[in-house]
This record gives structure tokens, sequence and C-alpha cells, in this order.
């Protein structure tokens, strides 16, 4: 029931900049509260910095802030967007905000903003430091809240501004699921991820640089953010892609060796003209390492407790939104709480679910939109996949100026405190949005946008084929190879005749003579390099199972058969760690096809080539027959190695020979033939390193023997799984198998073992 009583009084745990700024807006609108904080200070010194952009920097200018923040930041005019390979391009936006909102695009310390945010908090009486909250519980129409030294506070509404690791976060899903069991499910709780580390620090002027502008510098797997900071200081952030995805609560925790060990690792990477990263990090005045969480809670609110800020929405710093979001979340929900206590002190229970479901729905639609972008940017600024780096290095500096456009879009549509007047700088004359910066927003332009995103997905696949590296286009290739040609059909060993829908000659010709014999030489090395990475788990199964032992699958060598399943079977198999699942994937039982690339080639090749010539002897007309009918690849280097390792070859020996094995081994047509020269490549043999199986000598050979002996006999007796030399802890025991004459038997499978 609705009624006066007491005032409304809102419990906000945590001195965030979301939960300082929410107090702010409460006491503008004459609402009681307390902060609660569990750290000794309000705004200790982290250095980390933050940005601050029209959408939160509107909201700061209602309430008088904007202007302390702004005389804390270093001014500058464009943002430089670096690629590794050297080239560059700038955004104006710090400029198109300013001309066009009046606000600066602003960089700070956290730690700055913080004390800002509580040296103008009128009553600072209300926030109390050194009180972790450890308890909510619910009562009627209040709130209960125990912090960690014995304290209670009483309260109508509880409000979550306390972070990633939220303790209100924790105890909403803990009532709600007491309340209504099965509400908050595991899924949920589970569904915030971390794929990304970042270092975040500060670093005194280098010495004879001066007027920093903001550089984000876009590298494979990492990125380096570069802030101006007062003083020709610089706010400085590394993110790294991370080798697995963690699942939070178990994410990675990382020490000041960690951050000390990676940013020692990045110190010669180039950051601007001539500074180095080594440059910054010999100045550092403080840094830290975190993992970096990402995601977008579905559940926000429950009863009269409500999480906003990181505690519910987390980010990545990329898209500098984390704060803004944050910031428009507490004057949202300021703008709720003065809305039900207008009409009465003590606005029933319904009417709080009511309004914070209303708030929490509309404030979610939006930052779906902006935790997508987020997304997507981490990922291109990481060049993450190839589509992502072609896009980044190739076709986004050609798109005008995707960064301010993206600043401009997300300052629209955005959270106002809608109990102060707006000035000219919080959007009173802001100009409108045009129509063609408003995708996203609608339905109708969601789906024109998606549309053009499909568009631009098969522009990118065009200009893959034109840009791709010879390593990433060889690997392509293999894969269309091995999927085209499945040429003989082999079952336990055994060949059988070809399958006619892949031995036509007509088939053949197109595939092989569309190809120069350097970009098939691409394919041998590409087959050789993924044998060896098949050949670690297919030799852990074929020199301990039982069951392999049995069937007589010898290890050490192999016939690369597996690879003729492709890339994505071969990366499942190398990928997991589970011996029982390598054991299902790598099945003797499976259907297997051997695919035969030299003998293919030569097949070709063989009529147009004399075979006692070496190739330095070969006329004009002669080398011309081996370019397939077209270059495919304009890259000279390939060509040029594969010209120099085969000068005294002629043709047998040309493609998959004995003679460049090792080289081969290197992947050398997919070097810089300059650089294989500087290492000495061609002026010596190059050394056979231990990358995987050989032929096994004779020695080799009888052991392997005595292996898959040792195993048949104990496949007899009913033994499976895994087993090695004086270790049978692992098998496991089925009925005995009955054998007329096992001595007969074993003399008769030795002779079927084939090496």
């Amino acid at each position: 029931m609705e009624g006066e009583g007491p005032s409304f009084k809102v419990i906000i745990v945590g001195a965030s900049v979301t939960g300082l700024t929410l107090a702010h807006c409460l006491h503008r609108a004459g609402i009681d509260y307390v902060v609660l904080e569990k750290h000794h200070a309000v705004h200790p010194p982290i250095g980390a910095a933050v940005a601050i952009l029209p959408n939160g920097g509107r909201i700061m200018e209602q309430l008088g802030i904007f202007r302390h923040i702004e005389d804390r930041c270093q001014p500058f005019q464009r943002v430089h967007l670096c690629f590794q390979d050297g080239f560059y391009y700038d955004s104006l936006s710090p400029s198109v905000i300013l001309k066009r909102f009046g606000l600066k695009f602003a960089a700070l310390e956290r730690t700055q903003l913080l004390e800002i945010l509580y040296t103008h908090l009128p009553d600072k009486s209300r926030v109390l430091t050194s009180k972790g909250v450890v308890r909510i519980t619910p009562h009627g129409s209040k709130m209960f809240v125990t912090t960690a030294n014995g304290g209670e506070f009483q309260g109508d509404l509880v409000v979550g501004a306390d972070g990633v690791h939220s303790v209100t976060r924790r105890e909403m899903w803990r009532i709600a699921n007491i309340e209504q069991p099965g509400l908050i499910p595991f899924k949920e709780q589970a569904s915030m991820s971390v794929e990304f580390s970042c270092i975040f620090g500060m670093s005194n002027p280098i010495p004879g640089r001066k007027r920093w502008q903001h550089i984000v510098r876009i590298g494979p797997g990492f990125t380096f953010l570069i802030f101006p900071a007062a003083g020709d200081s610089l706010f400085w952030v590394l993110i790294e892609k991370l080798p697995h995805k963690y699942v939070y609560p178990d994410v990675p925790r990382f020490s000041r060796e960690d951050a000390i060990a990676r940013c020692e690792a990045a110190a010669s990477e180039p950051i601007w003209e001539e500074v180095r990263f080594r440059d910054i990090w010999a100045q550092r005045r403080a840094f830290r390492m975190v993992a970096l969480e990402e995601n977008l809670f579905r559940t926000w609110h429950h009863g009269r407790i409500i999480c906003i800020g990181d505690s519910i929405s987390k980010m990545t710093p990329n898209i500098g939104q984390g704060a803004n979001t944050a910031i428009e979340a507490a004057a949202g929900l300021a703008n709720v709480i003065y809305a039900i206590t207008q009409n009465h002190r003590q606005p029933s229970d319904d009417t709080i679910h009511q309004a914070l479901a209303t708030f929490s729905e509309r404030h979610r639609k939006r930052l779906d939109a902006i935790h997508l972008e987020s997304r997507w940017i981490t990922r291109l600024e990481a060049c993450q996949g190839w589509m992502v780096t072609v896009f980044t290095r190739y076709v986004a500096p050609h798109c005008g100026d995707l960064f301010a456009l993206g600043v401009v879009r997300n300052s629209y549509n955005g959270e106002v405190l809608q109990f102060l007047p707006l000035t000219e700088r919080s959007g009173k004359h802001w100009p409108k949005l045009e129509w063609w910066n408003t995708w996203g927003l609608s339905k109708w332009q969601e789906f024109g946008e998606r549309m053009m995103y499909c568009f631009g997905v098969v522009i990118l696949l065009w200009i893959s084929w034109v840009v791709f590296n010879v390593k990433e286009l060889s690997f392509y290739r293999f894969q269309i190879h091995r999927h085209l040609f499945r040429k003989r059909d082999r079952r336990h060993g055994k060949s059988n005749k070809p399958s006619p829908d892949f031995s036509s000659r007509e088939q053949w010709d197109i595939w092989y003579s569309n190809f120069p014999v350097w970009e098939l030489e691409q394919l041998a090395c590409v087959s050789e390099y993924l044998f060896r990475k098949i050949a670690i788990p297919f030799n852990e199964i074929a020199a301990h199972d039982v069951d392999w032992g049995f069937r007589g699958i010898v290890f050490g060598y192999n016939e690369a058969w597996e690879s003729d399943y492709g890339l994505p079977f071969l990366a499942k198999v190398i990928t997991t760690d589970s011996y029982e699942e390598r054991y299902r994937l790598l099945s003797p039982k499976a259907s297997r096809i051997a695919i035969f690339l030299p003998s293919d080639v030569q097949d070709i090749f063989h009529s147009d080539v004399d075979e006692t010539v070496p190739l330095k002897d070969y006329t004009a007309e002669q080398l011309k027959s081996l370019e397939g009918s077209k270059r495919s690849d304009t890259d000279p280097g390939p060509a040029e190695a594969w010209h120099h390792a085969h000068l005294e070859l002629n043709w047998p020996a040309f493609v998959c020979s004995y003679e460049v094995h090792d080289l081969r081994r290197w992947g050398y047509v997919m070097w810089d033939y300059s650089r294989l020269v500087e290492m000495g490549f061609f002026d010596s043999p190059v050394p056979l390193l231990d990358y995987g199986p050989a032929m096994p000598d004779q020695a080799q050979q009888d052991r392997i023997v005595e292996s898959l002996v040792t195993r048949r006999k104990l496949y007899y007796k009913g033994a499976r799984g895994w087993w090695a030399e004086g270790d049978e802890s692992r098998l496991k025991w089925e009925r005995p198998s009955e054998v007329s004459d096992e001595e007969t038997d074993i003399e008769h499978f030795k002779t079927r073992i084939l090496f």
C-alpha cells in the first residue's frame, strides 16, 4: 500500500563512478541516500584512465561537474589509428565532438574523476568508507544491509554500484532463488567471460616529446591505447588476446610480475613515429594488469534491489563507453526514483517493480547495441580473424571517419536528468542526428544495417583473395583441395578402386593446371605442417591404445590421411585434451581417405617437362609450362624461393621431392625470398629439426612390432583402453575373446604390419 510515511531512502553500495554519480543525482532530486564503500578511501590511486564522451558528459554538465573534469584534461584534436606495417590514418572525432556538442573528448585518471565527484558532493557525510557489504536482507517493505564490521543500514531500495565482482548482484541472485527457485538460472550466473587481458598505466613525459594525440595502435592479438595526460604525461593501455576463453568466476588473476613480463615482451613495439613502447615503459609511474570481463546480464533487479554500471554491464575499454553508460544508468535510475516518489513518499512494491522493470528494459535495449559495438571494435582492433583483419586494414580507412560516427551515434538517445534543465552543452540545442547515422536504432534501420553487413561480407570475401598473405591463402587452397580430390578410399589400410566422382582427369587438369608449381609446393608445405601437428595426438593413441594395437596401426610414422578430413577436424583433434575424445575422433573403424598430391601433380606436368634438363637450363617456354594457366599470386617471393631451391633439379624432383624435404618443413615457399637468403637457407643444408615423426629405422620398427603384439595379446584377454610398457593401471577389462591358435595368429599378424 502506498502512503506518506518517512522519506524514501536509497542505499548505494559502492563509491564508484556509478555510485557517486547516482549520489549527485539523488541529492539534486532531494532524495535521501547513503553510500557504502568497502575501501578505506573513496579515490585510491590506481592509474587507470577513463574517457568521458558526450553521452556521459552531458549528464555531468547538468550536474555542474563537467567544467571541473575539463580542467584536469589535456586537450587533443585527433586520433591516430596505426597498423603494424607502418600505415596509419586519422580520425577527427575529438574535433567533431567539440564542434557538434560543445564538449571536449575528456580523458583523465579514474582517481581524478572519483576525486572530482567526491569533492563536489554537497554532503560528504553520506559517503561511508570501510563499509564492505556482506549481506542484504529484505524485511517487509524495507531492506537491511549488513557490513563486514557489523554495521546495519536500513533503506527502501538497494542499488548495486559495486563493480564487476558485485556483492549486491550475488545477494540479489541468492534472494531471488530463495523466493522463486530457478528464477536466476546458472547459465545467467555464468554468462560473464574473459577473452582479453589489460595492462593500464600512467607514464611521465617522454624526453623530447610534447603535445600527444590519442593513439590506437592495432596489431595481431593486441591493441595499444595512448591518451595524453596533463603536463605531457601519458595514460596507456595494452589489451591482449588471451589463449583461452575463461568463464566467470574462473578467470585469471595477474600479478605485478605478470604485468612486467608482458610489458617487457612488448617493449620493441612501435607506438608513434620513432617512439616505441619501451620509451613509455621506461617512464612508468603506475601500472596494473587485470582480466577484461565482458557481459550484459539479463536480470538487473529483483524486489527492491537493482544493479547498474559494471555490476551488470561490463565491456572492454576500446570504445570508452563503460563509464559513460554507467553515468547514463545512474541518471536514468534517478529519474525513475524521482518519478515514483513525487506523489508518494513510500511507493508500493508493485510500483517499484514496474518502474525498475521499465527502466532496465529500456536501458538494456540501448546497451545491447553498445555492447555489440564494443565486442566488434575490440576484436577488430586486435585483428581477430582474417575477415576482421582485412576489414580493419584495407576497408575501414576508406569508409569515412567511422570512429567519429560511432561516438556521435552513441551520444544520442541516451539518458538525461529529466528533473534538471538542459544547458547548451547538455543537449538543449544539439543538432539532430542525420538519418544515415541512425542505423541500429529502429527495426527497419536494423534490417538495412544487416543487409549492408551481408553485402559487406561478400565484398570482404572477394577482397580477401587479393590481400591474403601467402600462408593464409595456402591453407585455404589446401582445405579446398582436400575436399575436391578424395582420390582413393582406404579402409583399414587396403586401397580400393578410385572413386569415379573424384578421379576425373578433367577435374585434375582444371585444378592443377591453374596453379604454378610453387603454389602446389605450398600445398605440400601445408600438408607437411598439418601432418606434424596431427602426428602428436595420433601417435598418442597409436602407441598406447589396446584396440589400435590389436588392429596393427603403426606409430612413429603414418600417412597423413587425417588431414583429408579438413582443417576443422584437425583443429578439433589437436585442441582437445581428452584421450577418450581423441580416440573417438581418430577411430580406426572410420573410412580413411588418402590423397596423393605428388603423383597427381606429376601426372599433370610430366608431359611438358624434359626430365634430363635441370631447371637452371630451362628455356623460357619450358619455364612458362610450370606457371599454370594464370598467376594467382602476385607476390614474387614464393616463385623466387622455389626456383632457387630447384636450380639443380629436373622434373621428378620438382614437387614434394625428398631433395627439398627439409626446406618444405620450414614452409620455404611461404617466406620472403630475400629473408631466406639472409638466413642462409640456400647456402647450406637446413638442419633437420625435431618437427615430428620420420620413417622409423629397423630398431624402432622392432619396438613398434613388439608393442603391437603385446597389445594384441592383451586385447584377447579382454583389456581395452590406454596401455604403456610397465603400466596397466588405466586398462578397462571386458570378457576375453576366444582365439583358436594365438601363436599362429600372432605370427600371421606380424606379417600384416606395414611401415
